[in-house]
């Protein structure tokens, strides 16, 4: 019984916490005048030596982002050092594309809570900013203020807690368009220092690293299945956690049935983080199918390499498309978010599908087979 109320006890806390700190903290900034407006002009960086950057949530979230902080970390003096606060879920990431920052990973829970909070006050920073972007996070906010940086840069208008964001932010950004593609809104930050972004700046991802001992891994997977070494891999995630999200699995199996009769096509079966469940369920209700790979865990070194090798991933609106992106091409089909806001913007080509009604299933799987012949064979040099 203890070991089942206390991690509930504890969400109570942070959450009442998290209520404390609106009150007091609005109470606080309004007695004192708030931040007032952000100067009318870009910042200087050249004084900038010490940087916080918050984006501790999805893998998506900080994929879209990758852009943005590398333009600011060209945009800072050499000698800066950024910080950069992510989850648990995103450390992988953080280390690939920033290896040279300090990274702090934020896990859920009062506790790591506190790990981050005594992080914080215990140093000073030159600048932060707040990539989340909308609705307001209360928690990042409070880890803005926290930081003490005389320039605190963030979204002022998200629809929640506007007052507040304004009276943190002290030199955020006050655009607030649900239109807006999540990688320009970390960009309208960024142009807080030193300016406008030129177009030619925009979808700097960097090269994603090779991870030769996952590539052997999947290598032997392949081999222990017997699949040709010539063989055409497509890619399926079917097991998404987020219902709203997921093209359901009946639908995936509707599609491995017609990539069974394609030629020399095998299929590689992904799997996220969390969905250990949803893929003990797949695995019985697809055990007809012949061609058929499963990575056995969400190990993202692992899933990169597999869909390196894949001709094109087909999966739902998920940090797993995000992820795939970077480094095939995706299929990608979306329910009811928008995919103006959170299509994958990796460097080769996105096929975005959505029925009329936002429902996943209301896309077809002939839709889907239609879409990855007219892809064609990849080309792997």
């Amino acid at each position: 019984m203890g070991a089942n109320v206390r991690p509930h006890v504890l969400k109570r806390l942070e959450r009442g916490g998290k209520r404390l700190f609106v009150r007091l903290a609005a109470g606080l900034l309004r007695l004192i005048g708030g931040a007032g407006e952000p100067a009318a002009e870009p910042l200087a960086t050249s004084r900038l030596r010490s940087v916080l950057l918050l984006r501790p949530d999805r893998l998506g979230d900080l994929v879209v982002t990758v852009p943005a902080i590398r333009l600011l970390a060209a945009r800072l003096p050499r000698d800066a050092r950024l910080t950069l606060l992510a989850s648990t879920r995103n450390q992988a990431l953080a280390r690939w594309f920033f290896p040279e920052a300090r990274l702090w990973v934020h896990g859920r829970g009062a506790l790591p809570f506190l790990r981050t909070f005594t992080r914080l006050v215990s140093r000073r920073f030159d600048a932060a900013i707040d990539f989340h972007s909308y609705p307001f996070s209360v928690t990042t906010g409070l880890w803005t203020l926290m930081s003490r940086a005389p320039i605190r840069v963030g979204h002022r208008a998200t629809g929640r807690n506007d007052e507040l964001a304004r009276a943190i932010f002290n030199q955020g950004v006050s655009v607030h368009d649900d239109g807006l593609h999540e990688m320009e809104k970390s960009l309208l930050l960024v142009e807080r220092f030193q300016g406008e972004v030129a177009l030619d700046q925009v979808g700097r991802f960097g090269a994603v690293p090779e991870f030769v001992a996952a590539r052997a891994r999947f290598e032997g997977l392949l081999r222990a299945d017997g699949v040709a070494a010539g063989a055409r891999l497509v890619g399926i995630h079917p097991t998404l956690w987020k219902a709203d999200n997921r093209w359901s699995q009946e639908r995936y199996l509707e599609l491995l049935r017609l990539l069974e009769q394609a030629p020399g096509v095998h299929v590689i079966v992904i799997q996220g983080a969390g969905e250990e469940r949803e893929s003990a369920r797949f695995r019985p209700l697809a055990a007809g199918a012949r061609r058929a790979t499963y990575l056995p865990s969400s190990d993202l070194e692992l899933i990169v390499e597999a869909a390196r090798r894949c001709e094109a991933v087909v999966c739902g609106d998920s940090g797993i498309a995000h992820v795939c992106a970077l480094v095939t091409r995706v299929v990608v089909i979306f329910g009811p978010s928008d995919p103006g806001r959170w299509a994958p913007l990796g460097p080769h080509p996105v096929t975005v599908l959505r029925g009329p009604d936002g429902r996943c299933d209301s896309v077809e799987p002939g839709e889907v087979m239609e879409q990855l012949e007219r892809l064609g064979p990849a080309r792997r040099d």
